[in-house]
């Protein structure tokens, strides 16, 4: 007898489970449990190929961030309107213009979910909200005329190559003296979303590292020879000044603005400092400061030199 029991025993266990079995794979069918492991945005990012945030809208645009201006434009003249004019100095072109508008400050937001994106848009809506709250000083000081017509740039270019995204902010305040630009750099893979390095950024783009820098020195050379021509100075490899230490010894033991420069590069790819980025056909481009400029134009120290393979 109980053995008879016990064979029932075994038989009302194997029928739960197999009752179980069929239930469990009906949910499974039916979406209504699942053995994957990632949040319901991974699992859209994984299947769109994508790491954007927004899906409609591309990888870099204008953000929307607010601040509660009280003015929208003023007339740095004071009394008429003039001329936009162009700004290419440095490689980049920008406008400078006769009016400022609220609207013509800009910065990008970055749409890609990555920490680093973050990170950067975070620090576009810091530098956003400095040139709008300033605009409005400016602003005030204009109508009122008690201090100096300021104008602002703040504008931004995107380039993209292959799967490399490059986006660069230019933002300057001229009061009293020229445009001084001041450069902020994201290059982005868009394949993780995170940031590129010196050396990644090289390696993609396809440039030997035996050979990429003394390119570097070459197209840096040909660049200061270009602006420095018709200074009756004429020769780079003296024509600088000594930069001197807080004790008063010279920081540099020579006046060749070339050396001195490439010293300045190198000295940039050590401490992360280097300004770098793609354009869409996929070169090199750097913002170096040209030692000569510290010698001859102030503050003006950067230009956009493109690097050959």
């Amino acid at each position: 007898m109980e053995k008879k029991n016990n064979s029932g025993l075994l038989v009302g266990i194997i029928l739960g489970l197999v009752i179980a079995a069929i239930i469990g794979v009906a949910l499974y069918s039916s979406g209504t449990i699942s053995f994957n492991n990632k949040s319901a945005n991974n699992n859209k990012e994984t299947n769109n190929n994508s790491i954007k945030i927004n899906e409609l809208k591309d990888y870099v645009y204008d953000a929307e961030y607010k601040y509660n201006n009280k003015y929208t434009e003023y007339n740095r003249n004071g009394t008429e309107k003039i001329e936009d004019s162009n700004i290419d100095y440095y490689g980049i072109s920008v406008k400078a213009p006769g009016i400022d508008y609220l609207k013509n400050l800009k910065v990008p937001y970055i749409n890609i979910n990555s920490r680093d994106a973050q990170i950067a848009n975070n620090e576009m809506e810091y530098l956003y909200l400095k040139y709008a709250k300033d605009f409005d000083s400016y602003a005030e000081e204009n109508n009122n005329q008690t201090g100096p017509s300021c104008s602002q740039i703040l504008t931004y270019r995107t380039y993209k190559y292959n799967n490399i995204l490059s986006v660069i902010t230019i933002d300057s305040i001229a009061c009293t003296s020229p445009y001084v630009f001041n450069y902020n750099v994201y290059n982005f893979d868009l394949t993780t979303g995170n940031k590129l390095s010196y050396n990644e950024m090289l390696s993609k783009l396809g440039y030997k590292e035996e050979n990429v820098l003394e390119n570097i020195k070459k197209t840096i050379k040909e660049k200061m020879e270009e602006i420095y021509k018709n200074n009756p100075e004429g020769d780079l490899s003296k024509a600088c000044h000594y930069a001197h230490n807080q004790d008063g010894t010279p920081k540099y033991d020579t006046t060749d603005c070339f050396v001195i420069t490439y010293q300045l590069f190198e000295s940039s790819i050590k401490d992360n400092r280097t300004l770098y980025l793609t354009d869409n056909d996929g070169n090199l481009n750097i913002l170096p400061i040209l030692y000569i400029d510290f010698a001859q134009n102030g503050d003006r120290n950067r230009y956009l030199v493109k690097v050959t393979k």
